[in-house]
């Protein structure tokens, strides 16, 4: 169904998965395209969250073409690309949708490592190569665009097309020292060889990313300090990830389960499972007085085994994680790789809870131990931690205030739109 005469009128195209909706372009308004590696819908935490709220705020003054990639395991169904596409319409000026043939399984990923490997290139570029949305973007006109939106490293083979243009990159994370930390705590050689390669294309791929966009975002002022070891002339904004403090609040009146405690994240992020495989294997055996709610798309046979052995509860991908949140006293966050910042601790700390979390996972957030709060890195400290919480009501009730609080002062999404726009204008400007 569509419209005509000045609103909407949207069409459907078979070839190679792809999807469209067009409505005529809006006066005065500078036309944006977004290239993407995943259909930012549902915008259920992570990266989702951030591109679903960063294209949000640049529809607000872009008339935004969408060009993405479908990822199976995010949107498995046509029913459910079908309804992420209707919800993205009202942002859209028009939107074409390829989907990947990837399933996520470790035979594709071994398969797609090893033809990285032999074609001397980073995993994400192989890994996002699509020849039907490689053919629709060379068919595109760049006069039609003054900005390219590039939302991961991974998409420059798409970005080549529009040299000339201003080129934005979005970092969510610096995946080249992202891919090193990995690397050095890879327990087998060959692992640690393989991850090493990878953090070497990577960089590769960072300092090729430096000569073709006009600015980098980054999600921290240390992301920012990192891409500038690597691109020491690259023109770099801190736009942070945000948080919705409307949508993630305390709701009045409900108190949660005594002794109980969360962890939300998907659990097929290495990073992620690590940290759930951390909590169920080290943390909770010292806490039998506890009980431990995992809540995430796909998690491992791994993981649920070791819940099974603690009595933790593995609910898988949850549409809405606030009941789960809502009913636990502590919200604990083990995690001991990764890079970026961590929407799951910013949702945790607008829900108002109490977090326990090692450094590495509130890094480059900002956060005060003790104030906003507790830090802990090895078992026996996460235990000591969650126990001196869990016996004082008058601890938690302040920790989880003062989280809150900074949460609203410094990661309100709209106002990250500011530090958004700016970096475009600057883009669309040349401005250093």
């Amino acid at each position: 169904a569509g419209f005509i005469n000045g609103t909407r009128d949207c069409t459907s195209r078979g070839a190679r998965g792809a999807t469209s909706c067009y409505w005529p372009h809006s006066m005065n308004r500078k036309r944006l395209l977004w290239l993407g590696h995943f259909v930012p819908w549902p915008p259920a935490g992570g990266a989702l969250q951030r591109s679903y709220h960063l294209l949000r705020l640049a529809a607000a003054r872009y008339d935004v073409h969408l060009v993405t990639l479908n990822q199976i395991p995010r949107l498995p169904t046509p029913e459910a690309l079908n309804e992420a596409r209707s919800a993205l319409a009202p942002l859209l000026r028009d939107q074409e949708v390829f989907t990947l043939p990837f399933k996520g399984s470790a035979w594709e990923k071994a398969s797609l490592a090893l033809r990285a490997h032999w074609l001397g290139e980073a995993y994400d570029v192989t890994w996002l190569r699509h020849s039907g949305m490689l053919a629709h973007v060379k068919r595109l006109d760049p006069s039609h665009y003054d900005l390219v939106h590039v939302d991961t490293g991974g998409l420059l083979p798409y970005a080549k097309q529009f040299r000339g243009l201003p080129i934005v990159l979005n970092h969510h994370n610096i995946e080249s020292q992202m891919m090193e930390r990995r690397s050095a705590g890879a327990g087998n050689p060959l692992l640690r060889l393989a991850l090493r390669s990878q953090a070497r294309r990577l960089k590769s791929l960072e300092l090729d990313a430096g000569k073709l966009a006009v600015r980098h975002m980054v999600v921290s002022d240390l992301d920012r300090d990192r891409l500038l070891r690597i691109i020491p002339d690259a023109a770099v904004d801190v736009v942070p990830n945000g948080v919705d403090t409307d949508y993630f609040r305390p709701p009045p009146g409900r108190a949660p389960t005594p002794r109980s405690l969360v962890f939300v994240g998907r659990l097929s992020a290495y990073t992620n499972a690590d940290a759930a495989l951390y909590l169920l294997r080290e943390i909770m055996p010292l806490l039998p007085e506890f009980t431990l709610t995992l809540v995430g798309s796909d998690p491992s046979d791994a993981i649920r085994q070791a819940a099974s052995r603690v009595g933790a509860t593995v609910t898988g991908f949850l549409p809405d994680v606030r009941p789960a949140m809502t009913e636990a006293e502590i919200y604990v966050c083990p995690i001991r790789d990764g890079g970026g910042t961590r929407l799951k601790i910013l949702d945790a700390l607008s829900m108002g809870k109490p977090l326990v979390a090692t450094e590495l996972a509130v890094e480059g957030i900002g956060l005060t131990p003790g104030r906003d709060y507790l830090t802990a890195q090895a078992p026996a400290q996460f235990a000591e931690a969650i126990r001196r919480l869990s016996a004082d009501s008058r601890l938690r009730q302040v920790i989880a205030e003062s989280g809150r609080n900074f949460v609203k002062a410094h990661f309100m999404w709209d106002a990250i739109g500011t530090a958004l726009h700016e970096s475009y204008d600057k883009a669309v400007c040349h401005q250093t």
